[in-house]
Order: structure tokens, then C-alpha cells, then sequence
């Protein structure tokens, strides 16, 4: 495969990663609220997630860059872990963040519409 390739398939892998996961954790939140938990800050969390992995993911492409071959380039380890992981974040983060806010948005409603239905079954017995 050619490294265009790659590199696309890997950046949509990270961002449907970061959408399916983040909208999970909104509807999870979501749901726990709904329950009377307070809600959590999720905005924070995925923040530092995204920062955390954009880190990570620039010492590892560094170190990959500097022991083999593989087409990462060879860029400095200041560069991978500025401006790399920025990039890194950014791919992390909004997707996240974004799918975190429609799964809060819609979490509840389903949830909602479920105790409806229950509370319509239990007054019919």
C-alpha cells in the first residue's frame, strides 16, 4: 500500500475512534444525569485524552522515525511533540468533543421515551 493511503486510512481510524467513543461517553453521561448524577465535565476529560495521546503519539513517531525505515519521517523530537501532537490533538479532540455533545443531547430523550413506555405498561397491569 502506498503511504498516502496508509496515512488517510489512519487519520479516519483515529477520527471515527474518537466520534464513535466520544458519542458513547455523551450518552452515558447523558443517561446518568438523567438519573440524578451530576453531569460531568466531559469537555475537560477529552482535553486532556487528546493531549495525552498527542504526546504519546509524537514520542512514538519520533522513536519509530529514529530506529527504522518506516516513511515517518525524521523530524526532531521538539517538532513531534509541538507540532505533531497539536495535530494529533486537534484529531482527537473535536471529533470527541463534538460526538460527546450530540450523544448528551440525544441520550436522554431515548431515555426518557423508555420510562414512558414503562410507566404506560406498569399502569395497565
Amino acid at each position: 500500500m502506498q503511504a498516502p493511503l496508509l496515512r488517510a486510512l489512519a487519520i479516519l481510524g483515529i477520527l471515527a475512534t474518537a466520534a464513535v467513543w466520544g458519542a458513547v461517553d455523551g450518552r452515558r453521561d447523558a443517561l446518568a444525569s438523567a438519573r440524578g448524577s451530576r453531569a460531568s465535565d466531559l469537555t475537560i476529560r477529552w482535553l486532556e485524552a487528546a493531549a495525552a495521546a498527542a504526546v504519546l503519539s509524537g514520542a512514538c513517531t519520533w522513536i519509530v522515525g529514529q530506529v527504522t525505515d518506516v516513511g515517518v519521517g525524521r523530524n526532531s523530537l521538539g517538532f513531534e511533540l509541538t507540532s505533531g501532537a497539536a495535530f494529533v490533538l486537534l484529531l482527537v479532540f473535536l471529533p470527541a468533543a463534538s460526538a460527546a455533545t450530540l450523544g448528551r443531547r440525544f441520550g436522554p430523550r431515548e431515555r426518557s421515551a423508555a420510562v414512558r413506555d414503562e410507566t404506560s405498561a406498569a399502569s395497565r397491569c
